[in-house]
C-alpha cells in the first residue's frame, strides 16, 4: 500500500480537482450565457495570476483551478458561438425545405425504417438554394439501400428537437451535433458519394458480421450478442429492450469498459505468449483503438478506450496506472472535444459508475470483509453484490432525474445476469468470424454462448414481468442530488490509506471477476439445454398465432417437424425473436413461406426470415408483386435459390401425408390493375389435418367472405384466424354462420390507432358461442391438435404481461 501523502496520490487528487473546475466552468458558462470575449479575458487574468503566484504552492493550486474553470467556460462559449453560426437550424420551423447533403454517420436500422444523420450542404426554402452547414436527423424506409456516404436530397419540414417531461431529446441530439429533425420526408438519391473510405469499410464489415451472427444463432439471442460484441442498437424487440430497462440491465447491451477490458486481456494473453511484453502492450493499445472505431465512438466507449489506452501507456513507461487519473483525463479530453457531452445521460452514467467502482466499491468491500470470517458463502456473495451495489448507488440520482422511475429488481437482476457476461464475451467472440465462413460451424461454436445469452434474456423476461419491477418517482430538485453525491463522496473517499493497487483496478477489472464466475452458470446451462427438448416434434400439429403487434404472422409446425410460415408481421426483429423462442436452436430451414399480400404489416418481417433461414418454397398473391417491399423479398428469395410460386385458387400443398394446405382465394381471374384493394386479393388458406380444419383469411372483407362461402365447403371450422385484425368490414355473419368456428384467433396490436378489433366483430364472435383469443391481451396463441382433439395454450409475451399489469 502507498502512503496517503505519496506524490502519486497528490498528483491524482490535484488533477481530479482541476477537472472538476473545468466542468464547473462549462456548466456556469452555459447557464449564464458567458460570451467568448469575457471567457478569454478571464483566461488571461487567471493565467497571469498563476504565473505571478507560481512560487506559493497553495495559491498556485487555487489559481490553477480558476484557470481551468475559465478554460472550461471559454470552451463552452466557443462551442455555443459556433453552433449559433450553423445555417441549417435557421430553417427550422419555417415550412417545407429541400435539403441536400450526405449520410455522415452509421445508419441506425430500426424495425420499419432507417434513421440517418445528414450533413447538409445546401437548403432551399423556395428562395433558391443556399450553402449551409449543420446536421439533421431524419428517416427513410427500410430496405432502400441507404448507406454511409450516399448523397441525398430530402424535402419536408425542418423542426427544432423538442424536449419531453420523460426525456430531454434536444440535449440528447445536441451531444451528437444535431440541431434539426425532419419527419417523414420525401427523398431521392443524388449522384456521387462522399465520406471516408475507412468508415465505409468499417460499416460494411459490421453489416457482414451482423448477418453472420443472425445466421448462426437464433433471435433474440443473436440480437443480444450483436449488441454486446458489435455495439449495434435496436437488434432486440422493443418489448425486450424495455425489459432490460425495467430490470436495470440495459448497460449489458451497451459497449463500455467491460468490453474494452476483455479486449485488452485477450490480446495481452495471446500476444504475450509470442511477443515481448512491450510489443504486446503496443498491440493491445492498437486493438483498443481499432475496436473503439469499429463499435462506434459513443461516450461509454470513448471513456473506456481512453482510460485503457492511458493505463497501457503507463505500463509501457514503467509507471503505475492510476484509475482516478485516467478517469479525469478522459473526462477532460472528451468534454474538450464535445462540451455538450456533459449533458448526455450515457456520459453521466458511464462516469458515475466508473467512479463508484474506483472509490465506493473498495470501501464497501472493506466493510464486508469484517463479516466473512468463518462464512464461506460470503466472499461469493460479496463478489456478486458489491460492484453492482456501488454502481447502482452512484447512478441512482441520474436515472431518477432523467427517467422519473427506478428499477426495484435491478440488484437481483445484476446478481443473476452479470456472472455470465464475461463468458458471453469470450465464447461469443468467435461466432461472427466463424459464421462468415460456415453458418453451420458458427452454430456449433455458438452453442455455449447461446446458452448464456438465453439465460440472460430469461432473467430479464422473468423479472420484468413483475408488476412492481419499476416504480415511478417524483421529481427531485437539483440541490438534493448534489447533497446526495456529496454524502456518497464523503463515504467513498479513503480515510487512512490510499486505495491499493487492487482497489484501483476494481472498476476496470470487473470482467476478470465476472469471467471467473462464469462457472457458476453451468447448472443454468443444463436447465436451458433441457428446455430444448420441448421444441422437438411431438406428433401433433401446432398452429401459433404469433404476437407481432398490428399485423399477421402464423407459424405451423407439423407432427413431423415441417414448418410453414404465413405472413411475417410488420417488424422483422420481433418476428425473428418469436421464431427463435419457439424453434429449436439448430433450426435454420422453413419449408414453406406464404405472403398473403404485399402490405407491410404482413410482409415486412418476411425479409428477415430469408436472411436467417433457408426457405425451400414460397407462395405469394398474384397482385402487388411489383411493390418495392415485395421486390426486395423476391430478390432475397432468388439469392438463396428458393422456389417462388403464385398462390391461386385450387393450389394444394401436401405438407405431410395427412396434412395439406389448400388455397381458396384469389381466383385465376384476379385483376391486378390500379386502384385494386390488395386486402381483398389476400391469399386465403384452408389447412386440414384429420378432422381439424383451420381457416386463415388474410385481410379479405365481407364481400370476399360471401364469395368463399358460395364456392367452398367451409362448415365445421375448428380454428379461424379472424380477417383484417378484427376490422368491422371482415369476419361477417355469412362466414360465421357457415363456418361456426370453435376457436377464433385475433391478431391485433395493443392500443392500435385503427380501433381493432371492432366491437361489432367481437359481438358477432361471442354470439356464435366459440372461444375467442387475442394476441394483444394474451400474447401468442398456440392451437394444438392430434387430428381429432385440440388444445389451446396462450404464451404470454413480455409486452402482453406488462400491458396487463398497467
Amino acid at each position: 500500500m502507498t502512503a496517503p501523502n505519496s506524490p502519486g496520490t497528490m498528483r491524482a487528487m490535484i488533477l481530479v480537482l482541476l477537472t472538476l473546475c473545468w466542468v464547473a466552468g462549462m456548466l456556469y458558462s452555459r447557464a449564464l450565457g458567458v460570451q467568448p470575449w469575457l471567457a478569454y479575458l478571464l483566461i488571461s487574468l487567471a493565467a497571469g495570476g498563476l504565473a505571478a503566484a507560481w512560487r506559493w504552492r497553495r495559491e498556485r493550486i487555487v489559481l490553477a483551478c480558476v484557470l481551468f474553470a475559465a478554460l472550461g467556460a471559454g470552451r463552452m462559449a466557443w462551442a455555443t458561438s459556433n453552433g449559433a453560426k450553423e445555417m441549417l437550424q435557421r430553417f427550422n420551423d419555417r415550412g417545407t425545405v429541400r435539403v441536400e447533403g450526405w449520410v455522415c454517420g452509421e445508419p441506425s436500422v430500426r424495425s420499419r425504417y432507417v434513421q440517418i444523420e445528414l450533413c447538409a450542404t445546401s437548403a432551399d426554402a423556395s428562395e433558391g438554394a443556399l450553402p449551409v452547414s449543420g446536421k439533421l436527423l431524419t428517416t427513410v424506409p427500410r430496405y432502400t439501400g441507404v448507406h454511409y456516404g450516399l448523397r441525398l436530397a430530402v424535402d419536408g419540414r425542418l423542426e427544432t428537437p423538442a424536449a419531453s417531461p420523460d426525456f430531454d431529446y434536444a440535449e440528447h441530439l445536441l451531444a451528437r451535433g444535431v440541431r434539426s429533425v425532419m419527419r417523414y420526408p420525401q427523398w431521392e438519391v443524388l449522384p456521387g458519394q462522399v465520406g471516408s473510405w475507412l468508415w465505409r469499410k468499417i460499416y460494411t464489415a459490421k453489416e457482414q458480421l451482423r448477418l453472420s451472427v443472425e445466421r448462426s444463432l437464433p433471435d433474440p439471442e443473436a440480437g443480444l450478442l450483436n449488441g454486446i460484441l458489435l455495439g449495434l442498437g435496436h437488434t432486440l424487440p422493443d418489448e425486450l429492450y424495455e425489459g432490460y430497462r425495467r430490470t436495470g440491465l440495459a448497460h449489458i447491451i451497451v459497449i463500455s469498459g467491460f468490453n474494452i477490458s476483455m479486449v485488452v486481456q485477450f490480446v495481452l494473453a495471446l500476444a504475450g505468449r509470442v511477443l515481448h511484453r512491450w510489443r504486446a502492450l503496443w498491440l493491445s493499445l492498437a486493438a483498443v483503438v481499432l475496436y473503439a472505431l469499429f463499435v462506434g465512438a459513443t461516450p461509454p466507449v470513448l471513456r473506456a478506450a481512453i482510460m485503457a489506452g492511458l493505463c497501457l501507456l503507463a505500463q509501457r513507461l514503467g509507471r503505475r496506472a492510476h484509475l482516478l487519473t485516467a478517469l479525469a483525463i478522459a473526462s477532460l479530453l472528451m468534454s474538450a472535444v464535445n462540451p455538450y457531452l456533459l449533458w448526455s445521460t450515457s456520459f453521466q452514467l458511464s462516469f458515475a459508475s466508473t467512479l463508484a467502482l474506483a472509490l465506493l466499491e473498495p470501501r464497501l468491500a472493506s466493510a464486508a470483509a469484517r463479516f466473512e470470517q468463518g462464512r464461506r458463502w460470503l466472499p461469493l456473495l460479496r463478489e456478486l453484490l458489491l460492484a453492482t451495489l456501488a454502481a447502482q448507488l452512484a447512478t441512482l440520482p441520474i436515472i431518477w432525474s432523467a427517467f422519473g422511475e427506478v428499477s426495484l429488481v435491478s440488484l437481483l437482476a445484476n446478481v443473476l445476469a452479470l456472472p455470465a457476461q464475461g463468458a458471453v464475451m469470450a465464447l461469443g467472440a468467435p461466432v461472427p468470424l466463424v459464421g462468415l465462413w460456415s453458418p453451420a460451424l458458427g452454430r456449433l461454436i455458438g452453442l455455449p454462448s447461446w446458452v448464456l445469452l438465453r439465460w440472460t434474456n430469461l432473467v430479464v423476461m422473468w423479472l420484468a414481468r413483475l408488476p412492481w419491477a419499476v416504480a415511478a418517482v417524483p421529481e427531485v430538485p437539483a440541490p438534493a442530488l448534489w447533497v446526495f453525491y456529496g454524502a456518497l463522496l464523503g463515504l467513498a473517499l479513503p480515510r487512512r490509506r490510499r486505495l491499493s493497487e487492487d482497489d484501483q483496478e476494481a472498476g476496470e477489472s470487473t470482467p476478470q471477476r465476472w469471467g471467473n464466475l462464469w462457472r457458476y452458470t453451468l447448472p443454468v446451462a443444463g436447465a436451458l439445454l433441457t428446455m430444448l427438448l420441448t421444441t422437438l416434434p411431438d406428433g401433433r400439429l401446432h398452429v401459433y398465432t404469433l404476437d407481432v403487434g398490428q399485423g399477421d404472422a402464423i407459424l405451423l409446425r407439423s407432427p413431423r417437424g415441417r414448418l410453414v410460415l404465413i405472413d411475417g408481421g410488420p417488424d422483422p426483429v420481433l418476428l425473428s425473436a418469436r421464431l427463435g423462442e419457439l424453434l429449436p436452436f439448430w433450426q435454420r430451414r422453413i419449408d414453406l413461406v406464404i405472403s398473403t399480400h404485399a402490405d407491410s404489416d404482413h410482409l415486412g418481417g418476411l425479409i428477415a426470415v430469408t436472411q436467417r433461414y433457408r426457405v425451400e418454397t414460397a407462395l405469394a398473391a398474384p397482385c402487388g408483386l411489383d411493390s418495392a417491399l415485395m421486390a426486395h423479398w423476391r430478390a432475397s428469395l432468388q439469392e438463396q435459390g428458393s422456389t417462388l410460386l403464385v398462390a391461386v385458387e385450387g393450389l394444394r400443398v401436401a405438407i405431410e401425408p395427412d396434412l395439406s394446405l389448400l388455397v381458396l382465394h384469389p381466383g385465376h381471374e384476379a385483376h391486378c390493375g390500379a386502384g385494386v384493394d390488395l386486402n381483398d386479393l389476400s391469399v386465403v388458406c384452408l389447412v386440414e389435418y384429420g378432422t381439424a380444419r383451420i381457416l386463415l383469411t388474410g385481410d379479405v372483407g365481407e364481400a370476399v367472405e360471401q364469395s368463399l362461402v358460395s364456392r367452398h365447403a367451409l362448415e365445421g371450422i375448428t380454428l379461424l384466424k379472424a380477417g383484417h385484425h378484427g376490422s368491422a368490414a371482415s369476419t361477417g355473419e355469412a362466414l360465421l354462420n357457415e363456418a361456426r368456428p370453435e376457436v377464433t384467433a385475433l391478431s391485433v396490436g395493443r392500443d392500435n390507432s385503427y380501433g381493432h378489433p371492432a366491437p361489432e366483430v367481437l359481438a358477432r364472435l361471442m354470439a356464435q358461442g366459440g372461444r375467442v383469443y387475442r394476441t394483444d391481451e394474451q400474447g401468442t396463441i398456440e392451437f394444438i391438435t392430434d387430428g381429432e382433439r385440440h388444445w389451446i395454450k396462450v404464451r404470454a409475451t413480455l409486452a402482453s404481461e406488462v400491458a396487463a399489469d398497467e
